[in-house]
């Protein structure tokens, strides 16, 4: 069912506000409730349904590309060209066929479940590591856990796979919290955070053209050395493409992670039940990090673009307008997930979360996140089985990726 609402044209400014940031989940039901799809009066379109969001999601007529939508066109024919279109360049997550086809088709034999399942012993030593020097401070206060753990762990194990020395751990820090401010709506960044992110796409470019050119010097084994083997081959990708995609996979194969990892302790710690739960019984985990992914989502909306008249859940959304599927509302729709403001890590079917996303976009490091938040929390918690929030967790100055700047807590041993 569509709805034009005003509520819905002013679905952001509310969104924005810190009480909402702080807990979007029931602005995202009020709006459901007024219907799953929701019109406004700027050719845009927002889904707060599962089945609205899903069908999105899935439509070989859904563009990933904002060119292509009626506002980019007209900002373009008017010499307006925002910020956010020039940054993408030739991001495979703003492409279509046949280039995303061919570009993602490099990279994705290495992110299968058997490639995965292969890593996952680097995983659980890079965990354990961590635990280990976390074990030397329990009893000395507070721990901020993403510090000193759900950042360090998804960041060690993508530079280990693509080859990227630890020594430069710091600067991709950097770069990267000021990079995924870029994927936010242009009103919640100022012209300084325009620049700053500009800035830190040069930087991390200049580096990756020097890593690739060393790597072609001396490869190992590792993503990127053989990334640089298939360059300049039939089929192989551009100078661009290669840069481009190198920075997405450092960028998005450990941010997501992060959150999920922090997002999910810091829900577990507020639900003592649950953590209890988990930590007397491992096996819980494949379950469970599916319900910490559907319960509070690392990555809260994409957008897609129509590219002709499309039916979504019985509204008709306009060739060129632009639709947000709002993840988070899907992951909490009661029409799907029973009580789904609660958080239940035996909930059977959990994996019908959409944090993911969907179709010829479903994230293609999924099976590595999985992997790696279901080895972090179990492993915490079988070290630290009485851990415990020791004060507020901020979050990050972003709101796509729902993440926290800091986590405080008492390992309790």
């Amino acid at each position: 069912m569509s709805a034009n609402t005003d509520e819905a044209s002013d679905f952001f400014l509310e969104a924005f506000s810190p009480e909402c940031r702080a807990n979007p989940y029931p602005l995202y039901e009020r709006m459901r409730q007024r219907g799953s799809v929701l019109a406004t009066d700027v050719e845009l379109h927002l889904d707060f349904g599962h089945a609205a969001c899903w069908s999105v999601l899935r439509n070989p007529f859904g563009s990933s590309d904002e060119r292509r939508g009626t506002a980019a066109r007209r900002d373009s024919d008017s010499g307006v060209v925002s910020t956010e279109l020039l940054q993408q360049r030739q991001s495979l997550i703003f492409m279509d066929p046949p280039d995303h086809t061919r570009i993602r088709a490099t990279v994705a034999s290495c992110f299968t479940p058997r490639r995965i399942a292969s890593l996952r012993h680097d995983i659980e030593t890079n965990t354990a590591r961590l635990i280990n020097d976390l074990r030397h401070e329990s009893g000395a206060g507070p721990v901020d856990l993403v510090e000193r753990f759900a950042y360090p762990l998804p960041l060690t194990v993508i530079c280990g796979m693509l080859g990227v020395p630890l020594s430069d751990y710091e600067l991709f820090h950097g770069w990267s919290r000021t990079m995924t401010k870029g994927i936010d709506p242009g009103v919640l960044r100022s012209e300084a955070d325009n620049v700053a992110i500009a800035n830190a796409w040069g930087e991390i470019g200049a580096y990756t053209v020097g890593l690739l050119a060393d790597l072609a010097r001396t490869p190992g084994d590792n993503l990127l050395s053989d990334l640089v083997h298939q360059h300049g081959t039939a089929g192989g990708l551009s100078d661009a493409e290669l840069v481009d995609l190198v920075i997405l996979l450092l960028v998005a194969g450990h941010e997501t992670t992060v959150n999920l990892i922090g997002n999910g302790m810091l829900a577990l710690c507020d639900n003592p039940e649950q953590l209890r739960m988990w930590a007397l019984d491992p096996s819980i985990a494949e379950t469970g990090v599916d319900e910490l992914l559907r319960y509070d989502s690392p990555l809260q909306m994409v957008q897609r673009i129509a590219t002709t008249d499309i039916d979504v859940d019985g509204a008709i959304v306009a060739a060129g307008d632009q639709v947000i599927v709002v993840l988070g509302a899907a992951n909490r729709d009661p029409l799907v997930f029973d009580n789904p403001d609660r958080l239940d890590v035996r909930r059977a079917n959990a994996a019908r979360h959409v944090s993911f996303g969907g179709g010829i976009h479903h994230c293609l490091g999924a099976t590595l996140a999985r992997v790696e938040g279901a080895v972090a929390v179990t492993q915490l918690l079988r070290a630290f089985p009485n851990i415990e929030r020791a004060g507020d967790a901020p979050l990050r100055d972003t709101f796509t990726l729902r993440g926290r700047e800091s986590i405080p807590v008492l390992l309790n041993l």
